[in-house]
């Protein structure tokens, strides 16, 4: 009897133990599925964030684009309007290099000719001076001889008192 009853508990032990091991086969099953499912549906929901991310960069790429092009032709416009300012400005200033070089020209043949001017002028006034000088020399001589030759003159006019005496 005793064994009798230590064999059907064993038999209940062993049958308890089996049932213990499906229902924790069972339970590990159901819990297998319910993480799967978590990861699942974990994975679905990283899937879609990862998604609307890649269309938010795409979004992003396309507008910085855009954004690039249109920096890329206002960049352009500028530098043109720029370069076209800087010409002028090159023009301007070639013309008023050459407007100044002519102008330092004629100026400089300006002087020359004054120079020139005031030579002969100097030259003119010293040869008119000495003339003058030469012609007063002149003057002064033949006025010197007019007064000695007028003087011999009123001596001539001038009666002889050695003649008259002697009479």
């Amino acid at each position: 009897m005793l064994a009798t009853s230590l064999d059907q508990e064993c038999c209940r032990r062993a049958n308890d133990i089996n049932k213990l091991r499906q229902e924790g086969k069972q339970s590990l099953d159901a819990s297998m599925e319910t993480t799967q499912r978590k990861n699942a549906l974990a994975c679905s929901a990283l899937a879609s964030a990862l998604e609307k991310e890649c269309e938010q960069r795409d979004v992003l790429r396309n507008s910085l684009h855009v954004a690039m092009q249109a920096m890329t032709a206002e960049f352009e416009i500028k530098m043109a309007d720029q370069s076209k300012q800087m010409e002028e400005l090159r023009q301007r200033l070639d013309k008023d290099a050459e407007e100044f070089k002519a102008a330092t020209v004629d100026r400089l043949q300006m002087i020359s000719e004054v120079t020139e001017m005031k030579d002969v002028l100097e030259r003119v006034t010293t040869l008119t001076l000495t003339g003058l000088r030469a012609d007063m020399n002149g003057l002064t001589e033949a006025m010197q001889e007019g007064e000695i030759l007028s003087d011999k003159i009123k001596l001539l006019k001038k009666p002889c008192s050695f003649h008259s005496e002697d009479r």
